[in-house]
């Protein structure tokens, strides 16, 4: 049973409680598909914030873990609850407060973008994102489960008939815009950037230049659920610093 516990709970403790975060014990850390800040592959978990964690656990001896998993589903075992969980790279909101611990931040995104694949033109006169959706003539794709900072979750909940709201990775979405089945995007700069490099001979992608997107993006954390031990979430923070990206928190 305490195998089957150890391969989703970050520190060793039994549902409801049990003895607090020991020094030798290992950090398991679930995250959601974020390239090129946290995403598996065929070499396994890997990114930007993988590759720092690794570096900084293994300079203190800290014994590190890293799962993918959807983001719903993190969500969910998260408020749950049942056991102490955390999970790397998520956007810290009034909701999830309500029942998570946060760490220090780890990284702030350099902006939140809408792409098309559709001609610029094609949205001529439309200056914002309220704009554009307060026109119902194209609907914008936000994957299921995540938020894209305080601003642009209001623009979006303003106008729910306009979102939709699939299960998939970044990647997908993009490719699903690029494929022309979804007209509008939200996605980070830092997503799109990795995505054309993937891509280098895929031009379609166009950025719009909205008024009322933020200049700068949100901060991301380590999200943990309530369960977790004080004195681990201390020592996640001291493990953090400044945050994970030099200059970027």
């Amino acid at each position: 049973m305490l195998k089957l516990l150890q391969r989703f709970v970050l520190v060793t403790v039994g549902l409801g409680g049990g003895p607090a975060w020991a020094s030798h014990d290992p950090l398991h850390l679930s995250f959601p598909e974020n390239p090129p800040l946290s995403y598996s592959n065929g070499s396994g978990p890997r990114g930007v914030f993988i590759d720092a964690l690794r570096q900084r656990g293994a300079s203190t001896g800290l014994v590190l873990s890293f799962e993918p998993r959807p983001p719903k589903r993190i969500l969910a075992e998260i408020e749950a609850n049942r056991s102490a969980l955390c999970s790397l790279g998520w956007y810290k909101t009034p909701e999830r407060e309500a029942f998570a611990k946060f760490s220090r931040p780890i990284y702030r995104d350099r902006a939140i973008v809408i792409v098309s694949a559709l001609p610029a033109s094609t949205f001529a006169g439309a200056g914002s994102l309220a704009v554009l959706l307060s026109r119902g003539t194209y609907r914008i794709g936000a994957i299921s489960g995540l938020s894209y900072g305080p601003e642009v979750d209001r623009i979006l909940a303003a106008q729910p008939g306009m979102v939709m709201r699939p299960t998939v990775t970044v990647e997908q979405l993009l490719r699903m815009v690029v494929a022309g089945r979804v007209p509008l995007a939200v996605v980070t700069e830092e997503h799109l950037n990795w995505f054309l490099e993937q891509e280098p001979g895929d031009t379609r992608l166009t950025r719009l230049a909205l008024s009322d997107l933020p200049k700068t993006g949100p901060q991301r954390y380590i999200m943990c659920s309530r369960s977790t031990p004080d004195d681990l979430m201390k020592r996640m923070d001291a493990l953090i610093g400044d945050g994970l990206v030099p200059g970027q928190t």
